[in-house]
């Protein structure tokens, strides 16, 4: 579907972290360091949702004291497209990420920012997304996700999908050992606190590690608190694209636009504030 030479949206280091963008997003010589240091600021979060387009549509210069990198192919999914577009000051820290989402059923563009570390203009962004029927925003879901499976090796064999999606889901349940030669990334995992108007939504990313440290894929437990979507899910999201991943993204569609939401909000704070 696509072939990113882009970078990636949280794995610092396949050696000793999960998902990470860090080898999607990473440019030239910078290091995870400086790349994610700095917040994004209020000036970048409206040039990365209104100015770029207006940039692009009249011909002028990108903004003063920044670059882009616009050579990473569009993830398409059902009758929706997204190009993801990493916004770099010229320090080699990373502002944000640009998305642009075409609809072929509107035939419209449609444009997102994706802000660092700045609660407020993550808000923003939410608010942002909101408004997006279900179809769109499951769409957006997948794209992101997949975005985020690039450039991550060794791929998740059958036998690992299954124990995070499974096997993980057990041991919890009834005491049984954890799988041997695996464990949970402790240092980069993360728990978050989605609040939506019927219902609350806790979302855990636990790395799934090998012994070596190279990344299984990650383990997702969703609580819900909602009368109509309330429960304990486990998803398994592998570390590649393809039948696995695939498996995963047909399965959390079932839960309805107001999970999708507030996955797509845990799950973009997951990868750009770890």
């Amino acid at each position: 579907m696509k072939k990113l030479l882009f970078i990636s949206l949280i794995c610092f280091s396949l050696t000793s972290y999960s998902q990470n963008i860090y080898n999607i997003v990473v440019d030239g010589g910078s290091k995870k360091t400086t790349l994610f240091a700095t917040p994004t600021t209020e000036e970048e979060y409206n040039y990365m949702s209104k100015g770029y387009k207006n940039a692009l549509d009249q011909g002028a210069d990108l903004k003063k004291g920044y670059t882009v990198n616009n050579n990473i192919e569009a993830v398409y999914s059902g009758k929706y497209n997204f190009k993801f577009i990493p916004f770099y000051r010229t320090d080699k820290s990373l502002a944000g990420i640009i998305v642009k989402a075409h609809s072929d059923n509107s035939g419209k563009d449609y444009w997102y920012s994706l802000p660092l570390k700045n609660e407020a203009l993550f808000q923003n962004f939410c608010t942002s997304v909101s408004e997006l029927d279900e179809l769109m925003l499951n769409a957006f879901v997948n794209a992101y996700f997949s975005f985020t499976r690039e450039n991550i090796t060794p791929a998740t064999s059958e036998v690992e999908y299954k124990y995070m999606t499974t096997g993980f889901k057990n041991h919890m349940a009834d005491g049984s050992d954890f799988k041997k030669g695996y464990k949970i990334g402790e240092t980069n995992k993360r728990d978050f606190v989605i609040k939506g108007s019927l219902a609350n939504y806790s979302f855990s990313f636990l790395p799934f590690m090998r012994d070596d440290n190279t990344c299984a894929g990650t383990i997702i437990k969703l609580v819900s608190d909602g009368g109509m979507s309330g429960g304990t899910y486990y998803y398994g999201v592998a570390n590649s694209n393809g039948e696995l991943l695939t498996m995963f993204l047909n399965e959390k569609a079932t839960h309805g636009p107001r999970v999708l939401k507030a996955l797509l909000q845990a799950y973009v704070k997951y990868t750009l504030d770890n």
